[in-house]
């Protein structure tokens, strides 16, 4: 996978420890981050919270620990921002309604330089043509006690990819047929109300068999896989080509190790910033809690 975006930022001192850095990580819905040993943030509707940084005794040295969550409005949008610690030479992998994204702090002496890449493109394309069931044992969570899966699509995520029925995917066909012929019939290509009626009547009597070659089912499937010292990242495409035969097309994401000596030859490093907390979205934390924050990146510095 290519990207399009690849930042560093320099992490001040008061925020970098013997072994992990503090960031704040910002979304807007929902969110998961995980290392190749365990998920640590999980904010989604119908699944349990996580936030490991809570239970983490190393958060106490670093100043807003004290605030582990609280909102900032950007953009005219009210985003959620968490605490995290991140190891360094770990990498992350942060899924939210923003996309998909890499973090890997490195140690600079008493700062940290941490890289934050966004995916987007893919090159390195691997295609496979599977039955039905081997479709849906392609997306079934992987067996093992340490191995994660999450899923993305539409800004959903999941364990596995449940495949439309059949019954969906002629439903899904009719409704697009349905709305190629409209537009034929707006431009005037099929101007005989006997032609129109003609096809339409076509169109509610598919069935799987009238399905053409290469309808796209799912486009920009996001899996990433962990087993508790690797993290991958795949994305995949679903085509349906004849009845019970899909095409699969995987994009390999390479997920990169840094070293110092890349980042600090980084082009441009950006100087991380200080959090802006706003009593007045922020109701639920005491300006006294904001106070002891500040207090304590003076002390530190």
């Amino acid at each position: 996978m290519k990207t399009e975006r690849e930042f560093v930022s320099r992490i001040k001192s008061h925020y970098v420890g013997e072994d992990c850095i503090q960031i704040m990580t910002g979304y807007i819905g929902g969110m998961i981050i995980t290392s190749p040993k365990e998920t640590i943030f999980h904010d989604q509707d119908g699944h349990d919270y996580v936030h490991k940084y809570v239970e983490d005794e190393r958060r106490k040295q670093f100043p807003y620990s004290n605030i582990p969550v609280h909102n900032r409005r950007l953009w005219g949008l009210k985003w959620k921002f968490a605490n995290q610690l991140l190891d360094f030479d770990t990498p992350y992998l942060r899924m939210s309604s923003e996309g998909v994204a890499e973090s890997y702090a490195v140690k600079d002496g008493k700062q940290a330089l941490l890289v934050n890449k966004a995916f987007f493109r893919a090159n390195d394309i691997e295609t496979r043509y599977l039955t039905r069931k081997e479709l849906e044992e392609f997306f079934t969570h992987p067996e093992g006690e340490n191995e994660k899966q999450y899923i993305m699509l539409d800004n959903r995520i999941s364990g596995t990819l449940l495949m439309p029925r059949e019954e969906v995917l002629v439903e899904w066909y009719k409704e697009r047929a349905r709305s190629k012929l409209l537009d034929m019939v707006n431009n005037a290509d099929y101007s005989s109300p006997t032609n129109y009626r003609t096809f339409d009547k076509l169109i509610n009597n598919a069935t799987i068999e009238d399905i053409p070659e290469d309808f796209a089912i799912a486009r920009d499937i996001i899996m990433i896989n962990t087993d508790n010292e690797n993290i991958t990242m795949r994305k995949t495409a679903i085509t349906f080509m004849d009845p019970d035969r899909y095409r699969v097309d995987i994009y390999s994401a390479p997920i990169t190790k840094y070293t110092l000596e890349q980042l600090k030859g980084w082009t441009k490093i950006y100087e991380s910033r200080e959090p802006k907390i706003r009593p007045r979205i922020n109701p639920n934390i005491k300006s006294s809690e904001i106070a002891d924050a500040k207090r304590m990146i003076k002390e530190k510095k």
